[in-house]
């Protein structure tokens, strides 16, 4: 047994030394006092524990043998955030106050852009996604091929829209003539009588292949576009009927 020798000349164990339930001593030289702790509950204790400061507390309970080790805050420069309070970090790691993380998203305000430019947004899905420049100018989130028949037109935007709100406008390139009294349904929410300022549309107001507007007024949608060969026919009877003033005197 070493006696009268100082810590540091005594003779250094390994961990390979020592088995799970060895049992060491653990000397506090501030109270001059001893305890014993298991080698296994030590190792627990210390596990992921690269270096511990000398200021360190050590609490024990010889009840059950658990040491606890507290360090501290970690310096930034240790790779840590230099807090103890998600405020402190964020101002220790330069964030100031904002970005707060919650779960998977993040709020952020009062964010100054300084002439940046958010790049590398994928193409939005869902109606709170945001929207990339493409797709503004491809105008996919209100623009939709015609999938349905005469009369009852069939569109599907994409992102699917999820209800019908009054202002909502969409364009769609129709499949076929419309030949009287005419529905749309968008998204599968339902068909809605489209009209023209409240009235049911009359034969050739939609035609195939024509760009077709709508806007929904809150009960049914109200037509944007006037097709081009009921516009010329207008045209073409006023001016006649102006023709024929003239020439009548």
């Amino acid at each position: 047994m070493a006696s009268n020798k100082k810590i540091t000349e005594l003779p250094e164990l390994s961990e390979v030394d020592l088995a799970a339930d060895d049992v060491l001593a653990i000397v506090d030289i501030s109270k001059g006092t001893t305890h014993k702790i298991r080698k296994d509950t030590l190792a627990s204790a210390l596990s992921g524990v690269a270096t511990i400061i000398a200021t360190s507390p050590i609490a024990r309970d010889n009840a059950i043998g658990n040491v606890t080790i507290s360090l501290g805050t970690v310096p930034v420069n240790k790779g840590g955030t230099g807090a103890t309070s998600a405020s402190a970090a964020r101002s220790a790691l330069g964030l100031g106050t904002i970005a707060t993380q919650a779960t998977n998203s993040v709020s952020i305000s009062a964010l100054a852009m300084n002439n940046a430019k958010i790049t590398g947004l994928a193409v939005g899905t869902a109606l709170t996604d945001s929207v990339t420049l493409g797709q503004a100018q491809n105008a996919s989130m209100n623009f939709a091929q015609d999938t349905g028949g005469a009369n009852a037109y069939v569109i599907a935007p994409s992102p699917a829209v999820t209800s019908y709100v009054a202002g909502q406008v969409f364009y769609f390139d129709a499949d076929n003539n419309n030949t009287g009294a005419t529905t749309l349904n968008v998204s599968g929410l339902g068909v809605k009588a489209v009209q023209n300022n409240g009235s049911a549309l009359s034969a050739s107001q939609i035609l195939a292949a024509g760009l077709t507007g709508v806007i929904y007024d809150g009960t049914q949608f109200q037509l944007l576009t006037v097709n081009s060969s009921n516009f010329v026919t207008a045209v073409d009877a006023a001016s006649t009927a102006t023709a024929l003033a003239i020439a009548l005197g």
